[in-house]
């Protein structure tokens, strides 16, 4: 005789962990970057790299492909870009990695960030070590010039809010449904950009002749102006979005204005992220450490401990490699008279000149003038990052080549925007508040934000489909969308062909766990 048992049923309740992060914008789930750490030598290069753009700051952009162009500084001191080239060849570039040609020039290339490598060295120079001139009479060209397409199409407005928000106070955000009329007329409000229309003249249209002009533009004018311009430009010539594009539902595909939402998107995202900061202990600024390299070679610097061992170190390095280009520096401040103060005298006028100790080479930066004042270079902080984030948005977003320009030849959609991100972040440089590496840092954050946000867009519309482009180290990325269940997909990200982690899969606090309780 059997005796029944009754089972025992367990309820399970699976409580899903990983991606569960709906809720979460990109920035916060991303982890922050750590800063760059400098040696000796990243120092004295990103340092020297600064000096130049200092001393290139009223060149013409025209001009920056002409060897034998002449840079006069006072009676006393007159050299050529040849002769810039040659002594920021001398410096110890690190040879573990090669450059990327911007195309513009070679001096263009070395003065640029789109050279890769780690954050703790710096990036090779891609100047032979040759006595012949690095600018062959063929290096000059007029179809690629250094600023961006769209900033030559489209300058900078000298108009709309100069804060970093996107939005206009009172009037709700526009939706992907709203009219492009009604986002033109939102994002001249919100950040100034306007199309530019045919035999019209725009006042507020700022032309930007040289370095000193775009720094200045970039740091007064609403940090998203660019980029507006730059998508409504697009839109207004027809360009096509990208090909694969998954539709959003019912058949309706993608369109102008969900575009224009995904910009906006990004931005606060990218704001976002300005607001957390990174991680680690952060190198003192190139303009302060130019004011304690002048210290140091007066004999003023009192510093004990690591970081003035480091800044002396790299100054020794400056000094013995590149002694010309101090000495330009000097110069340059001796004619701006930076450093200097007014002191009066004895007869109640002022003495011009005075410092409260004898300088022995004032290696200072000379701060740029603003309408408003002297540039505080703190103002670009986040501008990298926002570029990254919404430069990768519109390659991701728009797929043709940029047609129909004032230039005599066609240039590539991903060329041209990546150009107008080199800009932003070289006007960073120029105004002498950040280094090369933490551009090409910021760019890449920006662009992982810009990745993970077009992933959470294409698995919330739950369409099969794919996103192609071109990222800032030259590799082909796709973003591939597949049917994982009904109504649904998983996103799979793809760099060169072979599959990747996602961004913010690399460094977390704690693992993906799945609890079954």
């Amino acid at each position: 005789m059997t005796a029944r048992t009754p089972n025992r049923h367990v309820n399970l309740t699976v409580i899903p962990g990983g991606r569960s992060t709906a809720s979460r914008s990109a920035a916060a789930v991303l982890p922050r970057p750590r800063r760059p750490v400098f040696g000796s030598e990243a120092l004295a290069c990103e340092m020297g790299r600064i000096y130049a753009l200092t001393l290139l700051r009223d060149i013409p952009f025209a001009k920056l492909s002409d060897p034998r162009h002449a840079i006069r500084i006072d009676a006393a001191t007159c050299f050529t870009l040849h002769d810039l080239q040659t002594e920021l060849r001398q410096l110890p570039w690190s040879s573990r990695h090669a450059s990327l040609p911007s195309g513009a020039s070679p001096l263009a290339d070395i003065l640029s960030l789109c050279v890769p490598g780690d954050a703790d060295h710096c990036a090779s120079s891609p100047v032979p070590r040759s006595g012949q001139p690095l600018f062959p009479a063929t290096a000059v060209s007029a179809s690629d010039p250094v600023l961006s397409a769209f900033f030559r199409a489209g300058p900078p407005r000298a108009a709309g809010p100069a804060g970093p928000g996107l939005s206009v106070p009172g009037v709700a955000d526009p939706g992907a449904d709203q009219p492009m009329s009604h986002w033109v007329r939102w994002i001249e409000a919100a950040c100034g950009a306007r199309l530019a229309w045919p035999r019209r003249a725009d006042a507020a249209r700022q032309v930007l002749r040289t370095p000193r002009d775009l720094a200045t533009q970039v740091h007064c004018r609403h940090p998203c102006q660019p980029y507006m311009s730059a998508a409504l430009l697009l839109l207004a010539k027809g360009m096509p979005l990208g090909a694969d594009l998954p539709e959003i539902r019912n058949g309706v595909q993608w369109n102008a204005p969900r575009v224009l939402t995904m910009l906006v998107s990004g931005a606060r995202q990218a704001a976002q992220h300005s607001r957390r900061g990174d991680r680690g202990p952060r190198v003192a600024r190139p303009g302060v450490v130019a004011a304690r390299w002048s210290l140091i070679r007066s004999g003023e610097d009192q510093r004990a401990g690591p970081e003035a061992a480091l800044e002396q170190a790299a100054l020794n390095r400056v000094m013995s490699d590149a002694p010309r280009l101090a000495d330009w520096m000097a110069a340059m401040n001796r004619a701006t008279g930076t450093g200097c103060n007014d002191r009066p005298s004895p007869d109640g006028e002022n003495s011009d000149g005075w410092t409260p100790f004898s300088m022995q080479q004032n290696l200072m930066l000379p701060p740029l003038a603003s309408p408003t004042g002297w540039l505080c270079p703190s103002v670009g902080a986040g501008q990298a990052v926002l570029a990254g984030t919404l430069v990768t948005l519109l390659k991701a977003l728009f797929d043709a080549p940029v047609t129909g320009w004032s230039d005599p030849a066609p240039a590539d959609l991903y060329r041209e925007l990546d150009k107008l991100a080199l800009n932003v972040t070289l006007a960073r440089s120029i105004a002498g508040g950040f280094y090369t590496l933490e551009n090409r840092q910021s760019l890449r954050f920006g662009q992982s934000l810009a990745l993970i946000l077009l992933r959470d867009v294409l698995e919330e519309d739950g369409q099969p489909g794919r996103i192609d482009l071109c990222d800032f180290d030259n590799r082909q990325v796709t973003l591939l969308a597949r049917r994982s269940a009904p109504g649904s997909v998983r996103v799979s990200l793809r760099i060169d062909g072979a599959y990747a982690p996602w961004p913010d899969s690399g460094e977390r606090s704690a693992p993906y766990l799945t609890a079954v309780v």
